[in-house]
Order: C-alpha cells, then structure tokens, then sequence
C-alpha cells in the first residue's frame, strides 16, 4: 500500500490504490486525487506502479510536478520523497498492509446482503415505476401525507383537551381551597414561635361543595401534625400516604401524586398586617382526576375536526406537489424537445465524423503506400498524378466536414487542414504545412487545450475539453489513430460549438 502524506496544503493524507491502474491527478471530476488548486492542472500528473515501483509522470501541466525541489517529466517515487502539485506538497510513503480482523467479514456479510435485498427490491421498484402512472403515484403520497398528518395530529390534541379539562377542574377545588383558608385565618397566631389556633372554631365544611376533593387537612408546618378537622387532630402527616409534601409551601402548589390524584397545598398566612408574610399553617386537598375528560360528542367532534385539518393540509400538499411536478416537467419536455431539434442533428454529425474519420485513416494509408511505391518509379510525371488525386480526395472530405478539424502526424505536424478550423486559428493552410502545430497558435488558452489533448490521446485517451473563443463555446476533441504495431499513425482534432 501507499499513501501521500500532506505536509502544505488544505488536504488531507491520501492512499494510492492502483487496484484499479493508474491514479490521475487534476482538477477534473474524473481525476482519482482532486486537487482544487488553480495553480494545478485539470489533469495534472499521473501516478502507475510498473513491477512494485511507482512511477511519476507530468502531463504537460501548466506549473510543472515537482519531486524534491526539482522539476520532472517522469522520474521512480520512493519512500520520503517530497512531491509538490502546485502549492500543495505531500510526502510519498510505502505503508504495510494492515491485518485482517474479523469484524471485515461481517462487513462484507452485511454488505452482500444490503446487495441481495436490492437485487430482489429493484425489480419489484421498477415494476410499481412502470404499472403506477404518476398521478396514482401523488395521490398515494397525499393519501400517505394525510394519515400520517391525523396520526401526529390527534394525540397532542387529545393531551391537550385533558389538560384543560383537568386544568379547569383543578381550578374550582383551589377557589375553594383559598376561601377555606381565608376563613381560617382569624383563628390561627403565633406566640414564640409556636402556632396557637382555636381548634374548635377551624372548619373545612366547604370542601363539600365539591365532589372531586376527597379529603382537606389544615397542618401546622413547625409540627408536622393536622390541627383540622378535629377527627385526626393531632394526627402526624407521616401516617398519611397522600399529604408527604407541600407541608412547608409558601405558594399554591399542585402536584400529582398518582395516575388520578392530585395534592393541592395553600399557605394560611396570619391574620395581621398584609404587609406580613409569615405562614401560619398548611392546608391541603387531595383532588380528584379521575373521569375527567372529553364527552363522546365532544370527541367527535374533536376527530372530525382534526380530519378535516389533516384533508386541508393534504390538499395544500397536493397543490403544491402538482406545481413543482408540473414545473419540472415542463422543464424536462422542453429540454426533450430541444434535444430532438439540436440532438439528432448533433449525433448525425458525430456518426459523420466518425465515418470520416475511418476514411480518412484508410485514405492516409493507401496515400503513404502509394507515395512509397511511386517514389521508386523513375517516372515524375506517374509520381505526381496519385499524389495528387489522393490530397484532392483528402481536401474535398475534410471541406464536406462543418466542423474545424486538422490532422497532425506522430511529431505534431500538420498533414491537412480545413477552412473552419483555420478560420478558428487564423492559420493559413499555405504556411503550416508539415510545421508543428503548436509553434503556430497564438491563442494561448487553445494552445493549452490542444497540447493537452495531444497528450491524452498519445497516452490512449480521448480528450474532450471546453474552450471559450470570442465569447463562443467550442469544444475541443483531440483522438488519436494507431498503425496494428500500436503506434501512433495521426492525430484528429475537432473543433465544433458547444451544443
């Protein structure tokens, strides 16, 4: 295994794998490693391992690869060296294979089976895709949209009614509650600090008015012990389960205490001054929840509501589905109908160029054979006619083609030219003839394209790249023709607009 170790730069430490042959460096969305530096290439470098050795090679970038300070061409990696793409620099390293551990083979477990549940989901997919016509489809989302809407809805609204049921409820034992405690206050003082009450005269009568209190006891909260009513006088609330806490509030406090109990506690403050504050005993309710809640009606009710909430909220969502779907539709039918105006015209003139392509490598053939044999017939006169006729065979196929397009030997050097493809480069077909092309253009944007591509294509890789010229889009194909020995025979580069 290996790896670049980032030593300057914004990245992180990378691993080369060659599994799957060499790892291109660049720009581009296809490169293996992207850099996205503008002062590295769109495919800047390439990294291959030739007989357990690793093999730098630049691909004509614009600032050059550099391996320990110095420029290269194609120079054996080893470990330690410092290699720098433009102002990223990272340290090459070979790294030992890890061992295995066990928890790979689940993984791999886990992935077969993620890989065999899509085997057998994707037919079915695909089929529901073909059967189901997308208007059945949204509706089954809307469908889906307004169940899951009332499921999410109802229980919050239910929570909510019983709160405010119970709230209300609670509401009338604290009225009551208070008035106990206002009446009681003249009977209650403090004398150092210990209660003094009139036993005699406190009362808890009024709770009766209501059928939800169970039990009220007024406490002293020094003493822990209920001074009223007078059947548990002098009673400890310790005895009592459901009056445990509240007995030193200074507030109206509630707390549930079960499923269905709720303990109500008030302060009794000293009939003086209201300036005083001071709490002179307790009392506490024990209230009733139980059978609080909505009526059958009011349930109902309450469900045809949150129904009729859920259809509204599916029916927004059904429009405005409808109008994104709709817009989007729209978009792609455009974008077809566009296709079929531009793009058979466009593959009608792909197939072509194809085809001209074949001719023209067969034409080169048979035109270097021919000049082969006539050069050793002392004839000038049978040496000039084929020539002749197969460069006018050659002119009139290249001036058939829309598109600019030059064809360059194995050095770079122009065979033929059409008159687009000059009136692109402002070439004249008189002085370029046997020159190399990239000594003749000055568009230094083109030329870097070219000389690019040249190397793609001389590597087996077709270049296809875009170019802006005179604020047109073109597009640059450069391919490259071999001789059965796998050399390079020629070059083709085709210069079109952008579709």
């Amino acid at each position: 295994m290996y790896k670049l170790k980032h030593v300057q730069g914004k990245y992180k430490d990378i691993s080369l794998n060659f599994e799957k042959g060499p790892v291109l460096v660049g720009r581009e969305k296809d490169c293996h490693m992207i850099l996205s530096n503008s002062n590295v290439s769109k495919h800047h470098a390439r990294f291959q391992l030739k007989n357990k050795t690793v093999i730098l090679e630049d691909l004509k970038s614009r600032n050059g690869t550099f391996v320990n300070g110095v420029l290269i061409q194609t120079k054996e990696i080893t470990s330690g060296d410092k290699i720098a793409f433009g102002d990223d620099i990272f340290e090459f390293q070979r790294v030992q294979a890890q061992p295995e551990i066990p928890k790979q083979t689940q993984v791999l477990k886990k992935e077969k089976e993620k890989k065999d549940f899509f085997q057998v989901f994707n037919p079915v997919w695909d089929v529901i895709v073909e059967r189901i016509e997308w208007k059945y489809f949204t509706l089954t989302l809307v469908f889906v949209f307004m169940a899951a809407n009332f499921i999410f809805t109802v229980p919050p609204l239910l929570q909510y009614n019983q709160d405010k049921l119970e709230n209300e409820a609670s509401k009338r034992a604290e009225f009551i509650i208070k008035q106990i405690a206002t009446e009681n206050r003249k009977f209650l003082s403090l004398k150092d600090g210990h209660l003094v009450s009139d036993t005699l005269n406190l009362s808890t009568a009024l709770a009766k008015h209501e059928d939800r209190i169970l039990s009220v006891n007024i406490i002293d909260p020094r003493t822990k012990k209920i001074i009223a009513p007078a059947q548990r006088y002098d009673q400890p609330i310790a005895n009592r389960g459901d009056v445990l806490r509240g007995a030193e509030t200074k507030i109206l406090l509630t707390q549930k205490i079960s499923e269905n109990r709720m303990l109500i506690s008030y302060p009794i403050r000293l009939y003086t001054a209201p300036e005083n504050d001071e709490v002179a005993a307790i009392i506490q309710a024990v209230f009733n929840l139980e059978g609080i809640g909505l009526s059958k009606n009011a349930y109902q009710t309450m469900l045809l509501k949150a129904f009729l909430m859920s259809f509204l909220f599916a029916l927004a969502f059904y429009i405005l589905l409808q109008k994104v779907t709709s817009h989007a539709f729209r978009r792609i039918y455009k974008e077809m109908e566009t296709a079929q105006e531009k793009g058979y015209r466009h593959l009608e003139l792909r197939t072509r160029f194809d085809e001209m392509n074949r001719v023209i490598h067969t034409i080169n053939q048979v035109y270097r054979t021919t000049r082969d044999l006539l050069s050793k017939n002392p004839d000038p006169e049978a040496q000039a006619l084929p020539t002749h006729n197969t460069d006018e065979i050659l002119k009139n196929l290249l001036s058939a083609l829309p598109e600019g397009v030059v064809i360059l030997d194995d050095a770079y050097s122009v065979l033929k030219m059409n008159e687009p493809f000059q009136k692109l480069t402002g070439l004249k077909h008189q002085d370029v003839m046997d020159k190399n092309i990239l000594d003749l253009i000055e568009n230094q944007e083109l030329l870097r394209n070219i000389s690019h591509g040249l190397g793609q294509a001389s590597l087996g890789a077709d270049s296809i790249e875009d170019l802006d010229i005179e604020d047109t889009r073109y597009q640059i194909h450069v391919t490259a023709n071999r001789t059965p020995d796998n050399l390079i025979d020629f070059y083709i580069i085709n210069v079109k607009r952008a579709a």
